[in-house]
């Protein structure tokens, strides 16, 4: 009994301390674009060059804000399942080359329709990375990985009318308890077997 008296005061006092430690909301990164690219369905669902024109942080731990991408790009091809975008970032960021791979992903789903309009439009989810300069420089760990949960594109059969991808990189303090139940988990499983 007493064990198990200390066991609850440790979790209490760690779940007390990620509270207090970190109590900042999931960051997001959103990448959009404007007109430009092209897009082909046939056969294989692929985009090249579609213009990627600014990206908004928030939650980050520095460098919120909406901010422009020099000669950004979007480039995904779903039967190979990759996505990337390309460009320089202004602002607080030291990425200037235009070439620099701001984001590399895995479309891990993805669905294509037409509306009532006939407008074409692409959905598409799955995970990816940034690029390590970009994490640092808004306080994240450079290995950090992502979430696209919202990547959408519009257009009319032949260019491209707007372009968003939002992302979500998991908190810290989920992860913390996230470990720490397993870690719990364990303890209690093992113990059950020595009995």
């Amino acid at each position: 009994m007493k064990k198990l008296v200390v066991i609850l005061g440790m979790v209490a006092a760690l779940v007390g301390l990620m509270t207090v430690g970190n109590a900042m909301a999931t960051t997001v990164i959103d990448f959009s674009g404007q007109i430009g690219g092209t897009i082909t369905t046939s056969g294989d669902i692929k985009g090249t060059d579609i213009v990627i024109s600014s990206m908004d942080i928030a939650n980050a731990y520095s460098n919120n804000g909406l901010f422009p991408v020099i000669s950004g790009k979007l480039n995904f091809d779903v039967n190979a399942g990759t996505i990337s975008i390309t460009g320089g970032l202004g602002g607080p960021f030291n990425i200037t080359d235009p070439s620099t791979v701001l984001l590399s992903g895995t479309i891990t789903s993805s669905d294509l329709y037409q509306d009532k309009l006939g407008r074409w439009h692409f959905e598409a989810y799955g995970v990816d990375t940034k690029d390590r300069t970009l994490l640092t420089d808004i306080g994240l760990p450079s290995t950090t990985q992502f979430n696209f949960y919202n990547f959408s594109i519009t257009w009319d059969g032949t260019t491209v009318n707007s372009t968003d991808m939002t992302n979500t990189a998991p908190e810290p303090c989920t992860l913390l308890l996230l470990g720490a139940g397993l870690t719990g988990l364990g303890l209690l499983r093992s113990r059950r077997k020595k009995a």
